[in-house]
């Protein structure tokens, strides 16, 4: 036999396949775990409101460097509402409604 064929009789891959079989553990299989994407939503606004939320981009891209959008002023105005009190929700419900 040759140096390589030698080598490869001996090489550390047959020596960890050998030891697997030897083993015989069920294989694991990885699982791709699949994220839920969230489905963008649409609500409708009243002309009032549309243009509450026009009137309060306009004043807030006048303050800043970067174009606002009126999607990322809304998250940021429902990120607001963590901090605001119930009471006040609700009064501004009744307003609206």
């Amino acid at each position: 036999m040759s140096k390589l064929a030698n080598k490869a009789k001996s090489s550390k891959l047959k020596e960890s396949l050998q030891q697997m079989s030897l083993d015989q553990k069920p294989k694991e299989r990885l699982i791709r775990q699949v994220k839920h994407k969230e489905h963008p939503r649409s609500y409708r606004l009243d002309p009032e409101i549309m243009n509450t939320l026009k009137s309060s981009l306009d004043r807030i891209n006048e303050l800043t460097p970067k174009k606002v959008s009126e999607a990322r002023l809304v998250k940021a105005l429902i990120w607001l509402s963590k901090e605001i009190s119930e009471e006040k929700i609700l009064k501004a419900l009744k307003e609206v409604w």
